[in-house]
């Protein structure tokens, strides 16, 4: 089961810094505020700058991990801090994204379960996930930061979304997430170029971790693909990917018998078949001058 951002409880907000605030105890619940400011100057090089600070509070349910009819309620609490400098002398931005989350049983979490840091314009929460938003900059494109919402951790990082792989009526844990990112993005991979230039990073896991990584290598530029999923004979072009084939069989053999498309401008295909959860580099189907490197 998924996140329900459509499903608010009401929250009353009325006063605390970004970091640490105490817990209301009247029978109402929590009672919090996040401030805001703005501050514009002029640098010593005479640059014209504005320096903003915007602090806000997301309140939404979930369900843990676990067996489809074993899987817990839980509230989440996220608190907000979305902070730049705009060099408006050459349209310049930079930004940082901090949150602060805090998990509970009822109307009022208060156990605080993690706090993230990451350089970027924007964010939000999707399905089980915290995006945060590079945007792009002359040549380099936006860039998609996923961090999980369980533990905080970072996950995906993509310039196509996250593609979703489901195994129907089964536990979230079965979930899956295909991603990819390419070098020409704002916040570049961090894995290293070689003789042959790096294509993009296909990341292959779980609402917890990344369980694959793979380097895609070419010689020259083949821009950015299409992430797309081969199964029982048809193609799908949007997510999420329903494996009826393994509906109700809650077992990583179920994460079989598919394969990620990555289609490229020009029309050429990389194939890469996936088979007891595991992407099958070995098998895969790819144009003359591609290669695929596994990340140890």
């Amino acid at each position: 089961m998924l996140f329900r951002p459509d499903r608010f409880i009401g929250l009353l907000v009325v006063g605390c810094a970004f970091g640490g605030f105490a817990l209301g105890q009247e029978s109402k619940g929590l009672e919090r505020s996040a401030t805001s400011s703005i501050r514009t100057y002029v640098d010593s090089d005479g640059a014209l700058l504005a320096d903003t600070l915007n602090r806000r509070f997301t309140f939404t349910t979930f369900y843990t991990e676990g067996a489809f009819e074993k899987e817990q309620f839980r509230t989440l609490l996220l608190l907000e801090e979305f902070k730049s400098t705009r060099d408006t002398s050459r349209d310049q931005i930079r930004g940082t994204v901090k949150v602060e989350a805090w998990v509970g049983k009822d109307v009022s979490p208060q156990n605080k379960v993690w706090a993230i840091e990451q350089s970027g314009d924007a964010g939000l929460l999707v399905d089980r996930f915290y995006k945060v938003t590079k945007f792009g900059c002359c040549a380099s494109i936006a860039t998609d930061v996923y961090f999980s919402l369980l533990s905080g951790q970072k996950l995906y990082t993509t310039n196509t979304g996250l593609f979703e792989v489901i195994v129907p009526n089964t536990s979230v844990a079965l979930t899956r997430y295909v991603a990819f990112h390419a070098p020409d993005a704002i916040l570049p991979p961090d894995e290293p170029q070689s003789a042959e230039s790096q294509a993009g990073v296909i990341q292959y896991g779980s609402e917890k971790s990344v369980l694959q990584r793979v380097i895609l290598r070419f010689k020259g530029d083949i821009g950015r693909p299409r992430v797309q999923m081969f199964y029982k004979e048809k193609l799908a072009e949007s997510e999420p990917l329903m494996l009826w084939g393994a509906d109700k069989k809650n077992d990583k053999s179920s994460l079989s018998d598919f394969s990620v498309v990555l289609l490229f401008h020009d029309l050429r295909k990389v194939i890469i078949p996936v088979k007891n959860d595991q992407l099958l580099i070995s098998a895969a189907t790819v144009p003359q001058g591609y290669l695929l490197e596994a990340v140890k």
